[in-house]
């Protein structure tokens, strides 16, 4: 288990300090990572995903199943200081930023999306950087009143054109799910016929009632 996760971490690490991002701590198979204001946390996602790749080729051919990693993104301010006792400090984040970029991450696993993040995110990220992106939906995340709009960056998809080709058709879905389309199911039966491979679209068909 060790050298699974120090493979993967010796992995992923350069992508996110390369792009100007810093570790916070490991969260045993997780990461959770700090980005100054300056800097551009997609490009790190995208590099990240890119040495994950790489890994996965070298599994592959040693007969071993790929890895997948889930990555939530949100944007605000956070504090950041020593926490602990005089005999063992750690300098840590702490803040509804940080928890609200852990639910996104957890969110990562529900809709099979890759990265999903907010749009406080959304609104920070370089225009050429907004091309592989699609609105998922109003979620309620634990601790806030106000649905949070989330979105799917699927740059690193291995489907990302095809998405990309089919977005107006998904967010048109996502629409009609929010206003309880009675024929939702088949209207997403007909984009699965399309794009049989996406994995927040089966989400939905799961949801929705024939």
């Amino acid at each position: 288990v060790f050298e699974l996760l120090e493979q993967t971490l010796d992995a992923i690490t350069p992508a996110i300090e390369g792009n100007g991002g810093g570790i916070d701590k490991f969260l045993g198979d997780g990461v959770m990572a700090l980005f100054p204001r300056d800097a551009n946390p997609a490009r790190a996602v995208a590099d990240l995903h890119a040495a994950l790749a790489r890994l996965n080729e070298v599994r592959i051919r040693s007969g071993q199943d790929p890895l997948r990693i889930g990555v939530g993104m949100h944007h605000g301010p956070v504090v950041v200081g020593a926490l602990g006792h005089a005999s063992r400090l750690e300098l840590t984040a702490i803040s509804d930023t940080v928890n609200v970029a852990a639910r996104v991450e957890r969110l990562t696993r529900t809709f099979g999306c890759n990265v999903l993040a907010t749009d406080a995110q959304i609104r920070r990220l370089p225009e050429n950087d907004r091309r592989y992106i699609r609105h998922v939906g109003m979620i309620s995340l634990r601790g806030r009143q106000e649905r949070t709009p989330v979105y799917h960056l699927y740059a690193s998809h291995p489907l990302s054109e095809e998405l990309l080709t089919h977005r107006d058709s998904f967010e048109a879905l996502i629409a009609a799910h929010a206003r309880n389309d009675a024929a939702l199911a088949g209207r997403i039966d007909s984009y699965l016929e399309a794009v049989p491979g996406d994995p927040a679209a089966a989400f939905f068909r799961a949801l929705a009632r024939d």
